[in-house]
């Protein structure tokens, strides 16, 4: 039989035994949610980092682009000229001149188309590599999802505890009873 003493022992225990898993499940929850704030911010960071680098990447990209435009206008443009001059300081004229002058302008412009494709090509490699950011960036997001024992196991967990405190407090006192017993028959011999 349950003795009044190892009820109540069993009882603070699970009471007790409750709210410090409780309480540990808690702090767990909060300290999952700590970091995962944390890590999600160094990612958001990198992230705005990433987009900050490519787009003055970007802007140097059409600088670039521009100024190579305009150099090459100008070399052909001079080379043009430059035949032009010496064709006609030499007398030369005609159709071969002409056909002269018409391959350097062609020169020019397939240098132009040439300067353009890479620019596009350089700006789409510079979107693949913000594509790139973000998902690592979303791949770098994380939940606080944490293993939270449900409100019934950590009671189970609680109650198996105080019962057995209570149990051990009841053997115990059994254990006392039936030493007190033995004393008194011990000295009722002597």
């Amino acid at each position: 039989m349950c003795d009044p003493v190892s009820i109540g022992v069993a009882a603070v225990s699970t009471v007790a035994g409750y709210s410090s898993a409780k309480n540990q499940q808690d702090y767990n929850a909060a300290m999952a949610q700590h970091n995962a704030n944390v890590q999600n911010k160094a990612a958001l960071d990198s992230l705005h980092q990433g987009y900050t680098d490519a787009q003055y990447q970007l802007i140097d990209l059409d600088d670039q682009l521009s100024d190579q435009v305009e150099d090459n206008y100008l070399m052909t443009m001079k080379a043009h000229d430059t035949a032009k001059m010496q064709a006609a300081s030499k007398g030369v004229q005609g159709n071969s001149v002409d056909n002269l002058l018409s391959d350097i302008r062609g020169q020019g412009a397939g240098n132009q188309h040439n300067l353009r494709q890479n620019a596009v090509k350089a700006k789409a490699q510079s979107m693949r590599e913000l594509s790139t950011m973000q998902k690592n960036a979303a791949n770098g997001m994380v939940s606080p999802d944490v293993y939270k024992p449900s409100s019934l196991s950590t009671a189970l967990d609680a109650g198996m505890t105080g019962i057995n405190n209570g149990m051990a407090v009841g053997n115990a006192m059994g254990q006392i009873k039936s030493a007190n017993k033995n004393v008194g028959k011990q000295s009722s011999k002597s």
